[in-house]
């Protein structure tokens, strides 16, 4: 009996380890195949991408809770559980047991990873967004002062509309849901590049850790879900929101997604979702006037409403409150991660920086050179709309 038992549990091994093997193949030939931009394109993005959201996220959409939380609180139990398991069968000297457990849990790392290749990894490698942009040279000093007057006044009086709490802090007026569904109105309104169908927002179960590891938020397409942490001050919320619909709605990288919902909420005309993107993009022009012309910057910022100023500096103090050995271990992770999807510069990619720099003029004059980043672009050809 004890040979029979044997004879199986070898062949376990034999055909598990054959089915790692075979899948560690299809997530090397995906992982080549997908950096083909026509491929990323036309055959991730636009179609296996496309439809499995429709069907999951409409899914997820469903349940009032976040099917990632699910997976995760599943997950880390099975987890456990295996442990534990392994180690009962090391010390009851059943090694093969142990080894077969062990190729089971590779082999569902690799199916999780093969369905998130497919809908998700290929959009790394996707045609950039299509977002109207300005597309001249440098802007002399004055013509750039204009245009950053003409969004800090929206800005100013967007802000103005806004009910304030004692300490001068914006009230947001919506809840949470109202705010999923205001901006699903607004990814309503763009084209073919975005995915037809955007699953609802969810707040996270585990926002406490998610702060600690300074995480806004998660997308997590295998599953359908955009998850948000509901810890953080609500404007920042808002523009977190934004940017993990836009993983949702098929815009992968980071600077991107950024972008995108930047653009929506600048553009909107409900005046606290334009009012929350301000506060967090302003600073792409206005950080290039102060290298242009400190004095114009000075003159034009005299605008910036104040209570951005206190929104903003209560962002900074609750991240502040969240500083641990935590946050760096999140940032090691998520680096790997877009490393591995395809951002070279991994999580810098969340940033798209002007590119400054400088020449010596005539005397002493210096001579600032700036090569506007794709956001700068975009935010000057909002301005030039207005």
């Amino acid at each position: 009996m004890k040979g029979k038992g044997n004879k199986k549990i070898n062949k376990i091994l034999i055909g598990q380890a054959i089915c790692i093997g075979a899948l560690a193949l299809i997530v090397t030939a995906l992982y080549f195949i997908m950096q083909d931009a026509w491929i990323a394109e036309n055959i991730f993005a636009r179609r296996l991408s496309r439809w499995y959201g429709a069907v999951a996220g409409r899914f997820a959409s469903l349940f009032p809770f976040s099917l990632f939380d699910v997976f995760v609180t599943v997950g880390i139990a099975a987890l456990i559980i295996c442990l534990v398991l392994f180690v009962v069968y090391l010390v009851k000297k059943k090694g093969k047991k142990a080894l077969a457990m062990t190729e089971r849990l590779l082999i569902a790392a690799l199916v999780v990873l093969i369905t998130y290749q497919c809908t998700a990894s290929g959009n790394y490698y996707r045609d950039p967004l299509p977002l109207e942009k300005y597309e001249g040279e440098q802007l002399a000093d004055e013509e750039l002062a204009d245009y950053v007057s003409v969004l800090l006044a929206d800005f100013a009086a967007v802000g103005e509309t806004l009910e304030k709490n004692e300490d001068g802090s914006t009230v947001c007026p919506y809840d949470f849901e109202t705010i999923n569904d205001l901006l699903h109105a607004e990814y309503a309104q763009l084209g073919e590049y975005y995915n037809d169908f955007v699953p609802d927002a969810k707040e996270g179960w585990y926002s406490f850790f998610l702060s600690y590891e300074h995480i806004t938020g998660i997308t997590f397409l295998p599953t359908g879900d955009a998850v948000v942490n509901k810890e953080t001050p609500d404007t920042y919320k808002v523009v977190t929101t934004a940017h993990e619909l836009a993983h949702a709605a098929g815009v992968m990288r980071e600077s991107e997604a950024n972008l995108t919902a930047y653009y929506l909420l600048l553009t909107s005309e409900t005046p606290y979702l334009r009012y929350c993107g301000y506060i967090y993009c302003i600073n792409y022009l206005t950080g290039i006037l102060y290298r242009q012309n400190a004095d114009l910057y000075n003159d034009v910022m005299q605008n910036y409403p104040a209570c951005a100023r206190v929104d903003r500096q209560l962002d900074i103090d609750f991240w502040a409150s969240k500083d641990s050995i935590f946050e760096e271990i999140g940032e090691f992770m998520n680096d790997v991660y877009l490393k591995f999807s395809g951002a070279d510069n991994g999580t810098g990619s969340y940033s798209d920086p002007s590119s400054v720099s400088y020449e010596k003029g005539e005397g002493e004059k210096v001579i600032v050179k700036v090569s506007y980043s794709t956001t700068a672009r975009v935010l000057l050809q909002i301005a030039m709309n207005r």
